[in-house]
């Protein structure tokens, strides 16, 4: 049994067969549109923000397992105030408001992944 590891970038439920996942899973035998379609589910309260996507394929039997990394806080604050990019000039020009709640959330999604003894430190 030996597995093999392919790390993708995808926009969240918006992955295609084509590049890059097509041609990197192609040579391996398995059904590329069942990745593809189980991916989009998992990634899918992400949409359109890059996910990181680790698929682990099992050369044996070619049984997959699909592990959605953590993204950005960048991208997470993005996502909570809906903006595109960041400021032109920054420390001066704002370009969103983030309410508490949503700051909350996502200290709590990014848990996993900091240092932070509680969630208030996490906040901070």
């Amino acid at each position: 049994m030996v597995d093999k590891s392919f790390n993708f970038i995808v926009n969240g439920g918006q992955a295609t067969g084509g590049p890059p996942i097509g041609p990197a899973l192609g040579p391996m035998g398995v059904n590329i549109m069942q990745i593809v379609t189980e991916i989009n589910k998992q990634t899918a309260e992400y949409k359109g923000t890059p996910v990181p996507v680790d698929v682990i394929i099992d050369t044996d039997t070619k049984i997959f397992t699909i592990k959605i990394g953590m993204l950005s806080t960048f991208a997470l604050l993005s996502q909570a105030t809906k903006i595109s990019k960041g400021s032109g000039t920054p420390n001066s020009a704002p370009v969103g408001d983030l309410p508490f709640d949503e700051l909350v959330s996502v200290a709590k999604k990014k848990r996993a992944g900091l240092y932070a003894a509680s969630l208030k430190a996490a906040v901070r």
